[in-house]
């Protein structure tokens, strides 16, 4: 279903951090259903690679409105749970 991949890497846009900045999310990936809707997104605690920090997923109806979407704080929504259970908003 995933149709492409988008990644801002946030040092491309900050050469150097503020005072005060939390530096633990280093990059963003996004990936989109065929139709163009955001089907998930990760962020990552290093330019490359990395490790998750967090994940999104977003479910939609017919009409492309959001129905729900599901978000697991401090790991991957498809890999082995890190023992926090993830959360679901509809």
């Amino acid at each position: 279903m995933r149709k492409s991949v988008c990644e801002i890497t946030f040092c491309e846009l900050l050469q150097n951090f503020t005072t005060g900045y939390d530096g633990t999310v280093r990059r963003i990936g996004m990936t989109y259903l065929d139709r163009g809707m955001v089907d998930k997104v990760t962020q990552y605690d290093a330019q490359t690679g990395g490790a998750v920090v967090d994940d999104l997923r977003y479910t939609y109806d017919g009409w492309g409105n959001v129905l729900s979407f599901i978000q697991d704080v401090d790991s991957d929504l498809d890999a082995a749970s890190s023992g926090r259970d993830p959360f679901e908003v509809e």
